[in-house]
């Protein structure tokens, strides 16, 4: 039997949450009766899939062996929380920080492995690394993060690093070190990379 963790996605409104799950679940390989009951409700969107599969209580997985990773909604203490932030939030992405900041003092969400910070939308601002650092680093010298908390920039959109990190994006493509016991920005490596 496979073993089950959580998946739970958060972050601001208009980050991109939908897109980036309901593309993640395209590239991982969406189990076929699903993808049968997507097409038959005439779902073609990704943002579509998560509120038409909660609707329809259809449980939405993705397989990356040697895990099935359920999403799940609002879950107060997922195995992994994914934060979504939006790379063009006017505001540097400060009201999300907040938020993030406000969700594990208070204890609203607690994630049991991991919580990894995706910087979505990152192809809007034509993957620059100048605009992904800033805004990453303020993530990583919040205070009170877990132990095991990674940054990495993604394209939801276009599902850019999800399954495999862009090979065109140079700067992407150095290889970081992923310490488990620090808070850190991680570059060669995608989303799927590192919930094994």
């Amino acid at each position: 039997m496979v073993p089950r963790k959580t998946l739970t996605f958060l972050g601001a409104v208009g980050s991109g949450k939908k897109t980036l799950i309901g593309n993640f679940i395209w590239k991982t390989g969406p189990n076929m009766l699903i993808v049968e009951k997507l097409e038959k409700n005439g779902i073609r969107r990704l943002d579509q899939i998560q509120p038409f599969a909660e609707q329809n209580s259809i449980e939405l997985a993705v397989d990356l062996s040697p895990y099935a990773y359920y999403i799940v909604e609002a879950s107060k203490e997922p195995d992994v929380l994914l934060w979504v932030v939006d790379a063009n939030a006017l505001d540097g992405g400060e009201a999300s920080r907040k938020e993030l900041v406000s969700s594990l003092s208070n204890g609203s969400v607690r994630p049991k492995d991991r919580l990894l910070i995706l910087v979505n939308k990152i192809d809007q601002m034509e993957w620059s690394e100048a605009a992904f650092s800033p805004l990453a680093v303020r993530f990583r010298d919040l205070d009170g993060l877990p132990s095991k908390t990674y940054i990495i920039p993604v394209s939801g959109f276009h599902g850019a690093n999800l399954v495999e990190v862009p090979q065109d994006v140079e700067w992407m493509n150095r290889d970081s070190t992923v310490d488990s016991n620090v808070a850190g920005i991680v570059l060669g490596k995608c989303l799927a990379d590192l919930l094994l």
